[in-house]
């Protein structure tokens, strides 16, 4: 995930809290409308940029 400098100001967030978020929110698993999608497994990079 590319995020810059100015949207995280702007979410008032941190990159370590945005990572945090990020994988609380995929452990939670994704709603397709037909259901819940849980991923055996996944990675998350929050890459800030200028």
């Amino acid at each position: 995930m590319k995020v810059s400098r100015a949207e995280l100001a702007e979410m008032e967030s941190t990159e370590e809290r945005l990572h945090t978020g990020v994988v609380r929110a995929l452990d939670k698993g994704i709603e397709d409308g037909d259901g819940t999608l849980y991923l055996a497994s996944f990675s998350v990079v929050v890459q800030v940029t200028e």
